[in-house]
């Protein structure tokens, strides 16, 4: 397992693939379970949505600037966006 250095990494390492039945996917987590319990625990750590398609095709930026993008549970990590 590679050492998660962002809060987005790191919460793919946590979630792991779920199912391996449905990995890989080209995925770098999945997660079981409600898109909205997942919104609510990024929410309370200060994370921020953007590009919110539906409750179940969504973006967050963590507050170290790490980004996922969320579709029907499969989660992708987004690169980290530049600020110039």
């Amino acid at each position: 397992m590679t050492t998660a250095t962002t809060a987005a990494a790191r919460l793919c390492n946590t979630l792991g693939n779920g199912d391996p039945e449905f990995t890989p996917h080209g995925r770098d987590a999945f997660h079981i379970g409600d898109g909205d319990a997942l919104w609510d625990v990024l929410q309370n750590r200060n994370w921020t949505f953007y590009n919110v398609e539906a409750p179940y095709l969504w973006e967050a930026q963590a507050p170290d600037g790490s980004s996922i993008r969320y579709v029907e549970g499969d989660i992708f990590l987004n690169p980290i966006k530049s600020s110039t």
